[in-house]
Parts: C-alpha cells; structure tokens; sequence
C-alpha cells in the first residue's frame, strides 16, 4: 500500500478534508468535478473522505450529485463504517487506520459528532449489513468505538444484532473488550446475546476479565452471562483475568462464584496461569479464596513450578512457599520446582528454593538433577550455587552422563572449571563409553577441551564405538578441536567399530547413515556440498596429520568413495593430491564399486573430472557388470554421460541402463556415439536380453520408439526364449505390447516352460495388455503350458477377476481341463 499526500489528490477531495461546504458545492454545481464517485489507488472515495470527516452538509450534497452511497475501498469499507468510526476515541480500530492513510497539515483535530452523517446515510439507503474484509458491519465498528448515538440510529435497520465477524465476534464482544459500559448494556437492551461465543468460544465475559472491565462483567452478569462458562481451551473467565493480571476483575469474578481451581485443557487452574505470567496480586488474592496450592496440570505440575520458570514468577514463588507451597513436588517428569529454575537460570529463586528446603540431588525420571539440567544449559551462576549447597557433581542422569558431560558437550568452559574445582571425575563414561573429552571434541569449543585435559581428562581413550575424541571432533559440526587433538597425538587414522576413520566422518553425509545415529546426538547434518566450505580445512588438517585417504571401512569404502558419492569434488582434489595414480587406481570395494562409480550415481561431473584426472579407469565394472557410464545412463545424468563417452567407454551396456529407466535422452546421445548402432540396439546382457526388453517391460514407449527405429529386432529371444512381447505382457504397458503386435511379434510364442505372452499377461493380472494379445490369436483353448496349465489356470490362481472375464469371452472353460487340476482349483 502507498500511502499518498492529501495534497495530490484532486482539488473537491481538499475541499472536503478542508471542511469548506461551500468550496465544495461550488466545485460540484461549477462542472470543474470530472466524477463525484472518484475513487483514489485504495478505492477510497470522495464520500468515504465527508464521512471520515463527520461533513453531513457534504455527504448530502455528494449523495444528490450521484455519489454511490454502498461503494466500498478495497478494505471493503463502506462511508458508513467510516462515519461509525469518526469522532470516537481511537483505539486500534477503523479510525487510526484511516488516520495513517491521510497526511493533511490543516485537518481539524477536534473530534467531530458522527451522529448527523449516519443519519444522512441511512436516509440514502446506506447498508447497515455491508461487511468489510473482516466481516465487521458497522454496529460492529460503533461499538468498538463507543458510538452509542450511531449505533442507536443503526440498531432498528439490523436484521441481526448478533451478527459475527471473520473471527466470530459480535458486537457485543467489541463492546466488551474495549470496556465501553454504555455501548454493552445499550447491545444488551437490544436484545443481543450476552453468551454468544467467538471461534474460538470465547464470550464477551472472558474479552471483559481479560480486560478488566469490571463494570462490563457485572452488567453481562446482570444480563445471564454465565461466570464459568469456558472457551475451547476450557479457560473461564477467571483465567483470563488471572492470566492478564486484572486483580480487580479477579476480586469481582470471584465475588460472582468463580471456580477458583476451573482446570482449562491443559489442567491448568487460574493460579497456575497467574503463576506463569507473574501476577503476584491475583496469586495473593487467588489464595486468599482458597485456591488449591497443590493443585497439578496434565504434567503434573504445580503453580510453584511455573513461578520458578517464568520470567516474572519470583515474587508468585515467594508467595507460594510463604504459604506452605511443597519445594520438592514432582511432575510426572520427575522434576522439581527447583529443575525448572535450572532450565531458565533462576539463580535467585534456586537459591529461595534450596534455603527453603528443596533437594538439591533430587533426579527426574531421566536421572538428572538440577544441576545436570544447569549444566546442560550453561546456566555457571546456578551451578556454583548448587555445588555450594553440595549438590553431587558426579550423578550419572540421562544416557548415563554426568552434569560435567553436558557442560562439556555444550562448551560451557565456566561450568567445566566449577565442576572440575567440585571434585567431578574428568574421565566418568557414559552409557556409550564417553568421557567429558569425547563430548567437549564434538561440542567444538578448544577452551573447554583445554581445561578438561590440563585436568587429567584422557584423549587417548576409546568409547564403546572404539571412537577416539578426535573422531568426534571430525565428525562435530564446528572442527575448531580438530587440531588440537592431532598436536596432542592422537591417531588420525585410528577406525572405529565399523573401521571408519576420522577423514571417512569430515566427508561423510553421517547424519544420514547409521554412524551417525549410533552418535546419540542431535545436530543438523554434518556434511554436504552446501556446508563443504567449512570442512575443507578439516580435510587438510588430516592429511597434513598423514590421514589415509585410502582406508577402507567394514564395505571397503574409503574416504574417496564417501566425497565422491556426497558431491564433495574439493574433498575429492584435496585427497587426490597426496595419493600415487596406482593407489587411486586401486581404491575399489570388494564388489568393485569404485569412486567414480557412486559419482556417476550422484551425477557430480566435478568429481568424475577430478577422478578421471588422477587416473581413475573410465570402463571398470562392478560386479555385477556395471560401469561408471552405465550408472550415469541409467540414472539420466547427461553431463556426466557425456563426460564418459568422451573417454570412449564401453556401450555395449550402456543402452540397457538407458532403456530400462526410460531416459531417452541418454538413449540418443549413447547411440550417436556407437560406432555400429543397429548391432548396439541388439547387444545382449548376460541374460540374453537386448535393450528393447527393458524398454518394454518398465513400459518406455519412447525408448522402445527410438530403438526400434535404429534397428532394433522384435523377435530377439534370450536365454528363456522369451521376445520382447513376454516383457511387454509382464510389465502390462498397453502401448508398447499393441506397438509390438502390430510389428508382427508372435503372441502364441513359446517360451522354455511353454509359456506364451498371454500367460504371462494373465498370470500378472495385466487384463489390458491380455485383451490385445487374444485380439491376434485364433484360439486360446489349447494354450496350455509344460505343467499343461493354461492362461486361464495362470488368472485364477492370481486372483486376477478382470482377466478371468476377458478369458471366458474368448475360451470354452470345458476344455480347459486337460489335466486333474482345473481352474476352480486354482480359484478355491
């Protein structure tokens, strides 16, 4: 929205916001006015401006020159909305949006008397049911701005007093939270619901309480608002009061009967709520009425814990132990008030609650303690305090950590140093074998992991994964460790349990493989091309450590293979560098997959470059036959494709990957660069199937197009005797088994077993691809198979209904009984 000078619009819109009557009128009845219903960028027009400035004398005479009375701004504001909002206190509502609209230097600003103008606009037929963008009509308006007069004038042309907005206000709810007595018992008089509730069940009371309007609570009271009535969230009024800590609403509500311990849905009372946003008033007058001061929510929490955790709740906390509030009550966590000053850091109210006599070593259902929790947090004010008040310091809690553990994971160096001063155990494991060094290396923090070994703690030492710290240093977000522990001794090439080393976890994708699950921690990921940047250094500070990029894991795949399947081609130039081109020619996993195999699969042409540079082999197979350019075929990574052929790989396999996953661009580009393309088109694989059985089982019509046009041949049969007809009936593609039919492929051809295409179709519940095949076969009585089964047989023990039906329209049923065991029998 562009807010515009007054003084660029035309010259009766200044005549208007001037006041001038008669300026206006002579503009008017002088013909120097090209539209009276002028409309600015915001579609706010001339009418709408009078009405704003409460000008009856100009609406009228705009009104008789053909001004639209109902035109509405694109807010969907009508000059009656405006005209409700004029002259009225502005509180938020219609008036201040429309007064940061309009910049005029001389613009009266005394409040004007908006009754005349919706006088003038009801007499000319103006909508008292329009709706603006927020479904308020202008009662809706009036009321929020205490416009009693206009809604007076309003009321007898409503249909419906009651009538709800976009968030399923009525008037009586604005009226309601803006605190207007007069507006509220006028609403009340006319009849308007004092129960009506919003979206959200919230009614004009609880809008009152959360206020403070006592005088309007009262009325509603008088008029049969129910004091208890709850919203969806089953808060009463009495919460909303508490909650916003309108003690005088409280006293009144509680005068009314309010239940002083209403639970709402998250079994929080009113003093629970009081607690949590520090209203030490309403907590005083809450207990005076007898609140309950043990009373728990669905966690099992008292008002005592929300006042030790919330921002202002130290003077509730002070009240509620004053009263005999319990110190060491447990949520159905286990945790104490005192666990919660310990999340927050309440150093003072931790303090209140342990002179008061709360349990310093009391542990949640995770074990820890508050100072676990403190420590955890970074909270070193707490901690001290707690070790003062001879908190243990070497508690095992949750996954067996102690609170120096978590300090450490954290990089809190001042809760470390008064842990370690406390007596803590530098070197206690955890349940996974850690240390507080193992933990500080991942935490990245080099302070920290001074102070804990200049304090004996041991670098040297492996957990249950046999990882060392400096493992957990490579494979930590932040590597700032990285060379620390590597200038100490420790083993840059060390492997863990599944053999990998520290340079396998700086180049890995470890977040998304069970390494790194098997961590415990949660962390964002680790690796990546996006954050390789940042790891680079890492990489290198390895190698100048004479890490191994050679080193295979439990798969044997080294760091090679783990760069180049993440795309990482700086990783990959950085450990090529320091390699010899026969130890890079070498690196291969014992089912053959090379480096260059997993970039070709990612399509990352950088590392592929990188690899073919350092001497990798282009045409190495896997075991399974399968070639670096065969991958990239299969998987539609052209750049990488090309790379290959570049290098004058192979193609005899090349087609079969293409075909089988349906790239057709892969396809052209492998056969412009055979040398012999019909003899490609029909190369066989080590099944005896050609290029065009793939094609036409994963249903690739194009792909089985652009062969077939090469030169490929339909009646190829491999090693089972079956064509590419079989494979078109099996896979169920319509196209491609009608486009073989129509090429004379035979379909009563037999396979090794007997078997003909429409078995298989039959057998697969292929019904389309079926109906087709029985279209060029003269019978299908007689087909029966080696085990003397026929296609019928084949449906029903598929349970294939739909080619059960178009077999019998086709076949006599009483002749397919050529042995003991009949179709029924396959369908029972």
């Amino acid at each position: 929205m562009v807010i515009r000078q007054i003084f660029d619009e035309p010259h009766l819109v200044l005549a208007v916001f001037k006041g001038n009557v008669s300026e206006v009128q002579d503009l008017i009845e002088s013909g120097a006015v090209d539209d009276v219903n002028y409309q600015d960028t915001e579609r706010r027009s001339v009418l709408h401006a009078a009405a704003f400035c409460g000008l009856p004398e100009v609406i009228d005479l705009l009104i008789v020159h053909g001004a639209r009375v109902n035109t509405k701004d694109n807010r969907w504001v009508t000059p009656l909305h405006r005209a409700c909002c004029s002259g009225y206190p502005d509180d938020g509502s219609h008036r201040s949006v429309l007064r940061s609209m309009f910049t005029l230097q001389d613009m009266a600003s005394d409040p004007v008397d908006a009754t005349k103008s919706v006088e003038v606009l009801l007499r000319a037929c103006a909508d008292v049911n329009a709706r603006d963008k927020f479904w308020q009509t202008p009662l809706h308006v009036a009321a929020a701005n205490n416009a009693v007069s206009c809604a007076k004038l309003i009321i007898p042309h409503q249909t419906n007093v009651n009538i709800s907005d976009r968030a399923g206000r009525t008037s009586l709810h604005h009226a309601a939270y803006n605190g207007h007595t007069s507006m509220v018992e006028l609403l009340l008089q006319c009849k308007a619901s004092c129960n009506s509730f919003d979206k959200k069940d919230r009614r004009a009371i609880h809008w009152a309480a959360y206020m403070g309007h006592t005088e309007v609570i009262s009325l509603l009271v008088k008029y049969g608002a129910e004091v208890n009535v709850r919203d969806k969230e089953l808060y009463t009024a009495l919460h909303a009061a508490s909650a916003n800590g309108r003690l005088s609403a409280v006293q009144l509500l509680l005068k009314l009967g309010a239940e002083t311990d209403a639970p709402n849905a998250s079994g929080n009372t009113p003093l629970h709520v009081a607690c949590l946003n520090g209203k030490e008033d309403v907590v005083y007058e809450l207990l005076a009425a007898g609140a309950c001061l043990s009373a728990r929510n669905c966690r099992g929490q008292t008002p005592l814990h929300y006042a030790a955790a919330s921002t202002h709740g130290a003077g509730c906390l002070e009240v509620l132990i004053s009263v005999g509030a319990d110190v060491n009550a447990q949520s159905l966590d286990g945790r104490t008030p005192l666990h919660m000053t310990a999340i927050h850091g309440r150093f003072t109210r931790a303090q209140t609650l342990i002179d008061c006599g709360a349990r310093v070593d009391a542990a949640d259902c995770s074990g820890c303690t508050a100072l676990h929790v403190a420590a955890h947090h970074g909270h070193d004010l707490l901690v001290g305090s707690l070790l003062l008040a001879s908190a243990a310091c070497d508690t095992h809690g949750r996954g067996g950590m102690t609170p120096l553990h978590m300090a450490a994971l954290g990089g809190y160096t001042e809760c470390c140093r008064k842990l370690l001063q406390a007596g803590a155990n530098p070197n206690a494991k955890d349940e996974k074998g850690r240390n507080a060094v193992h933990l500080a290396a991942f935490g990245g923090n080099p302070e920290t992991l001074e102070l804990l070994i200049g304090r004996g703690g041991c670098y040297d030492v492996c957990d249950s994964f046999e990882r060392l710290p400096v493992h957990y240093s490579a494979c930590a977000p932040d590597h700032a460790c990285l060379t620390q522990l590597l200038a100490l001794g420790s083993n840059a090439n060390q492997g863990d349990v599944d053999r990998c080393t520290p340079l396998h976890l700086v180049v890995a994708k470890v977040a998304t493989t069970p390494k790194r699950n098997s961590l415990n921690f949660q962390c964002e990921d680790v690796a990546g091309p996006g954050d390789w940047d940042g790891r680079q250094a890492a990489v290198e500070t390895l190698l100048e450590y004479n890490a191994q990029p050679s080193l295979p894991d439990k798969d044997g795949l080294t760091p090679l293979h783990y760069a180049a399947a993440a795309g990482l081609d700086s990783a990959l130039s950085v450990m090529l560098s320091v390699m010899k081109v026969e130890e890079v020619r070498l690196t291969s996993s014992p089912k053959g997959v090379t480096p260059l195999h997993l970039a070709a699969w990612g399509g990352h042409r950088e590392c592929l470059e990188a690899l073919l540079a350092a001497g990798c082999e282009a045409d190495t197979p896997d075991e399974h036959g399968w070639t670096a350019a065969a991958l990239a075929a299969q998987r539609g990574h052209l750049g990488c494709l090309q790379l290959l052929l570049e290098r004058r790989v192979s193609c005899r396999l090349l087609l079969h990957s293409a075909a089988s996953q349906g790239q057709n661009e892969c396809l052209r580009i492998i056969l412009e660069c055979a040398k012999n393309p019909k003899k490609a088109v029909n190369a066989m694989d080590k099944h005896g199937r050609t290029p065009l059985m793939h094609a036409v089982l994963n249903g690739h019509k194009e792909c089985m197009d652009g062969l077939l046009e090469c030169g490929a041949v339909v009646e190829i049969q491999d090693r089972s005797k079956r064509t590419a007809l079989f494979r078109a009936a099996f896979g169920g593609s319509e196209a491609c088994t009608s486009a073989l039919l129509q090429l004379g492929a035979n379909p009563l051809h037999r396979d090794e077993l007997g078997k003909t295409p429409v078995h298989l179709a039959a057998a697969c519940g292929n019904a389309g691809a079926l109906s087709l095949l029985l279209l060029r076969s003269d019978s299908c009585d007689e087909l029966s198979d080696n085990g003397e089964f026929t296609p019928l047989h084949w449906a029903c023990y598929g349970g294939h209904d739909s080619c059960v039906k178009v077999l019998l329209e086709k076949c006599n049923i009483k002749k397919f009984c050529g042995n003991s065991f009949s179709p029924l029998h396959c369908a029972a």
